[in-house]
């Protein structure tokens, strides 16, 4: 079972774990634990942290009380944007149990099968980490070769496109109206599209988004600016090769 309110990550990990697993998929948590509450207990629930109506922590605390259940969670996450956030983060990578955003197909695997084995419903013995690829250095404002390369394996050009054109729009709007947000929003925005440039693989952008986001969760208002200064010189950038790829 796989629990993000963001549809890119929800078909970059179906794609990327289809071939060995029966995954179904959910935008919220309530609708995933209405599926688990019929008695359809999934071997492994990945999830997202912070999702909007009920976040995964509130997620957790309701499988919770169905039954031993917590063993079977692997949460992925681009970072708390609260102090009660971020000690469910730091609890759950203790367990063993966090992910965190961008990660690749590999890791996505090694954390699966380690999870499993936590609930003794696979036989697993940890083999050595393989080598990481050698990678490019990015242009500013561009995706990394190598994470574009593993996406296009995962999803078509046209679902590309389209995510690469609408997170610019989006960094276009947060950059717009920022100023005029409440801190806790701000911070808000501004994970949901570092999660997003990450996993797109601009990782420079992602940086920056994500700076904001931390100042912005300690309510330095500031620093959450400054942080977001430094981003418009690299969605230029960006924008042009939105403009390029929309031509592949």
């Amino acid at each position: 079972m796989i629990v993000d309110d963001d549809q890119l990550v929800l078909t970059l990990l179906a794609r990327m774990l289809h071939n060995q697993y029966n995954v179904s998929q959910f935008m919220d948590a309530r609708s995933a634990l209405a599926a688990i509450e019929t008695g359809k207990i999934p071997d492994v629930i990945i999830s997202d942290i912070m999702m909007p109506k009920m976040d995964g922590q509130a997620f957790y605390e309701e499988i919770r009380k169905l039954g031993s259940y917590s063993t079977r969670f692997l949460f992925i996450t681009g970072g708390a944007v609260t102090e009660e956030s971020l000690e469910f983060d730091r609890k759950m990578a203790v367990l063993g149990r966090l992910l965190l955003k961008p990660f690749e197909a590999d890791q996505l695997h090694a954390a699966l099968n380690e999870t499993l084995t936590l609930q003794g419903a696979l036989e697993y013995e940890h083999e050595a980490c393989p080598e990481k690829r050698l990678a490019t250095s990015p242009k500013a404002g561009y995706p990394d070769p190598s994470r574009l390369s593993e996406l296009e394996e995962y999803v078509s050009l046209d679902i590309l496109r389209s995510q690469y054109q609408e997170l610019h729009g989006q960094m276009q709007h947060l950059i717009a109206n920022a100023p005029q947000l409440e801190i806790e929003e701000l911070a808000y925005n501004a994970h949901k599209l570092a999660g997003a440039a990450g996993m797109l693989g601009i990782s420079d952008i992602a940086y920056r988004l994500r700076g904001c986001q931390n100042a912005a969760a300690v309510g330095d208002r500031g620093e959450a600016a400054s942080q977001l200064a430094e981003i418009p010189a690299l969605t230029a950038a960006f924008a042009t090769f939105v403009a390029g790829y929309a031509l592949k």
